[in-house]
Formats: structure tokens, sequence, C-alpha cells
């Protein structure tokens, strides 16, 4: 089986997931964590990331990115998602995240979010008859 690592790092929150996915595409967790960080916090008066709460993220991610490692994944993806398409020194933050971890976070588009966000809820869904 394959094993990949993932991080979404949203407004309030970073979260990992490190999982196997198995021949038939499931996939089977091995590591969830999550943390509230507050990334976003006072964006709607800013505008941008605010420096401790991007050190708060970044420190977070370092942490993260580290365990996951441990569990040796093929691959380590990290997604950011509104506050950070949003801010405008988001590339100031990006390139911090990565200096730091050698991981380029990429900044997902509203609708992708969005449809991602679809995905998550119908995969936790019982499958309907037909």
């Amino acid at each position: 089986m394959q094993r990949f690592a993932s991080l979404d790092i949203g407004s309030q929150t970073i979260r990992l997931l490190v999982a196997d996915v198995s021949p038939d595409g499931r996939l089977i967790p091995v590591l969830r964590k999550h943390a509230i960080i507050r990334l976003g916090e006072d964006m709607l008066d800013t505008g941008t990331l605010k420096k401790d709460a991007s050190a708060r993220a970044v420190a977070c991610i370092a942490h993260f990115i580290q365990q996951a490692q441990k569990l040796e994944p093929e691959g380590v993806y990290a997604v950011a998602t509104a506050c950070v398409r949003t801010a405008e020194n988001s590339a100031v933050f990006l390139n911090e995240v990565f200096n730091q971890t050698g991981v380029m976070p990429t900044v997902l588009t509203g609708q992708k979010e969005a449809r991602i966000a679809l995905a998550g809820v119908l995969s936790g869904m019982p499958s309907m008859p037909d």
C-alpha cells in the first residue's frame, strides 16, 4: 500500500492526515492531528495574516510534517484555504512555510475548496440505494 500525508491549513485549524491508500482507493488513516491556531485572526479588519498568527501556523505545520515524516509517506501535500487565499501577505506566509519545511502549500480556489468540502461530507455518508 501507498502512504501519503496531507495538511489542511485553514483560517482556524490546521489538520494532518497520514493515510494508507488501499489498492481499491480507500483511505486507511494512520495518524490524525489537528490544532486550533487561528491563522485568520483579525483578517476581516486588516486583510493580512498577523505575524504572531503566521508564526504559530508555521510552527504547527513544521511539527505536523515532522510527525508525518516519521511514518515515511511517499509524499506530503499541503493545501491552504480562504484566509491564505485572500490575505495581502500570503506570499510571505507561504514562503516561510516552504523555507521551514520544504513543502509549498497549494492555495485552493474558492470553487476547489467547496468541491473538496462537499466530497469530504459525501464520503462520510452512507451509500444511497439504487
